[in-house]
């Protein structure tokens, strides 16, 4: 088994749902607090910085979405969706702020921005990677039994 599938199998745990998005939180939280001279990523290229804040956010609205519960009705699951955004992108304007009380960093919109189109991207990803028909299906709010649940199966499994 690949070791991607490996770390997706652990975090499928039940056991993982919640404190996996805390844990990554926090790890944001401290390569955040890092004094601005000190770079964990190279800037090869001119604005670089926003892929990474967006990759990171992205992998937090997807740890978000997922520590939800288990069965969702149609109203559910997009109300918990938007939930999932607006977490993801407030702990990205606390992040912004948190720069400010740190040497050499600063508070950007452009980052935030970024930090939470990545939210966006990670919540919405499950559904967007199904086959065609059956992420109508998803997005629409049919479940796998074609009624209008979404079963953690649903958004959780690989094919």
């Amino acid at each position: 088994m690949a070791p991607g599938r490996d770390i997706i199998q652990f975090l499928n745990r039940p056991s993982m749902r919640v404190p996996a998005p805390v844990v990554w939180a926090g790890l944001i939280f401290l390569a955040s607090a890092i004094p601005g001279k000190t770079r964990l990523f190279p800037t090869l290229i001119p604005h670089s910085d926003k892929i990474v804040h967006a990759g990171l956010y992205a992998v937090l609205g997807w740890l978000l979405f997922r520590a939800g519960k288990k069965r969702w009705t149609t109203g559910d699951a997009r109300i918990w969706m938007a939930v999932c955004c607006l977490l993801g992108s407030l702990y990205g304007a606390s992040d912004e702020w948190h720069q400010l009380l740190v040497p050499d960093r600063a508070c950007s919109v452009a980052d935030w921005v970024f930090d939470s189109a990545g939210t966006v991207a990670g919540v919405v990803w499950r559904p967007l990677r199904e086959r065609p028909a059956r992420r109508e299906a998803v997005l629409d709010g049919a479940g796998a039994d074609g009624d209008n649940t979404l079963c953690a199966r649903d958004l959780d499994e690989s094919e």
